[in-house]
C-alpha cells in the first residue's frame, strides 16, 4: 500500500533537478551503513533516561516471556492431557484478551500515567501467571485455563501499548526508525537468552516451578517500579 502512494506532480512531470535530488537521496541512503544506523539508534536509547528505563522494562518483560514460552506448551499439554487442541484454543483466548485489552486501554488509557499502567499491569500479570500455574495443576479444567489466558492477554496489551506510546512521545522524529529497530534487537535478545536459560533449568526443575518463578519475578518487578515511581516525579 505504501508503494501505491505517489507524489502529486505537475502535468509536465518531474524536472531534471527533482530527478537529480531524488537520485542523490537514494545514493546517500544506500551508502550509509546499516550497522551505523543500529549504532546511532542504540546510543540514542541509552542517552535519554526515560527511554533507558523503558528499554530496561521491555527487556525484562520479553525475557520473562522467553522463559515462559519454552515450558508453557509442555506444561499445558501435560496438565490438560491434550496434544494440540486445548493449546490452540488457549492461544485463541490469549489473543482475544490482547484484543480486548487493546480496545479498553485505547479508550481509557490516556487518563493514567503510562508508566503506572506498565507497573500495575506487570504486577497483576505476574499474579495471574502464578494463578495459572497453580490453578490448572490442581483443577485441570479448560474453562479455568481459558479464563486466565484471556485475563493475561488483557494485561499484557496495555504494557506494550503504553511502552510504544512512551517511545513515540520522547523520541525525535528523525530517530524514530532507528529507535524501534534497536528496540527489536533488545526485545528479541532477551527473549532468546531466557528461552535458552529456561530450557536448561527445565531439566532440573518442574515446569510449574519455572512458571511460578517468572510470575513472582513480574510481580516483584511491578511492585519495585511502583515504589520507584513515587520518588521519580518525571515518570508521571
Amino acid at each position: 500500500l505504501i508503494f501505491l502512494i505517489s507524489k502529486r506532480s505537475s502535468a509536465a512531470g518531474w524536472s531534471v533537478q527533482e530527478v537529480r535530488e531524488f537520485g542523490k537521496g537514494i545514493v546517500a541512503a544506500i551508502r550509509k551503513s546499516v550497522f551505523q544506523e543500529i549504532k546511532e539508534g542504540s546510543l540514542y536509547l541509552f542517552r535519554k533516561k526515560d527511554i533507558r528505563l523503558s528499554v530496561l522494562i521491555i527487556f525484562l518483560l520479553w525475557s520473562a516471556l522467553g522463559a515462559v514460552y519454552s515450558v508453557l506448551i509442555a506444561f499445558v499439554q501435560k496438565t490438560l492431557q491434550s496434544a494440540t487442541k486445548d493449546l490452540g484454543l488457549l492461544i485463541v483466548f490469549l489473543g482475544l484478551g490482547l484484543f480486548a485489552g487493546s480496545v479498553v486501554y485505547g479508550k481509557f488509557g490516556q487518563k493514567y500515567s503510562h508508566y503506572k499502567t506498565i507497573f500495575v499491569s506487570l504486577m497483576i500479570s505476574g499474579i495471574t501467571l502464578m494463578l495459572f500455574a497453580v490453578g490448572i495443576s490442581r483443577y485441570p479444567k479448560f474453562g479455568l485455563a481459558a479464563t486466565l489466558s484471556f485475563i493475561l492477554g488483557g494485561l499484557v496489551a496495555p504494557i506494550m501499548i503504553a511502552f510504544n506510546t512512551v517511545i513515540h512521545n520522547v523520541s525525535e522524529n528523525g530517530m524514530m526508525g532507528k529507535v524501534f529497530s534497536s528496540l527489536e534487537i533488545v526485545m528479541h535478545l532477551g527473549f532468546i537468552l531466557f528461552m535458552f536459560l529456561s530450557s536448561l533449568l527445565a531439566e532440573k526443575f518442574s515446569q510449574q516451578a519455572i512458571l511460578i518463578s517468572v510470575g513472582i519475578f513480574l510481580t516483584v518487578l511491578g511492585i519495585v517500579y511502583s515504589v520507584v515511581n513515587r520518588k521519580l516525579k518525571w515518570l508521571s
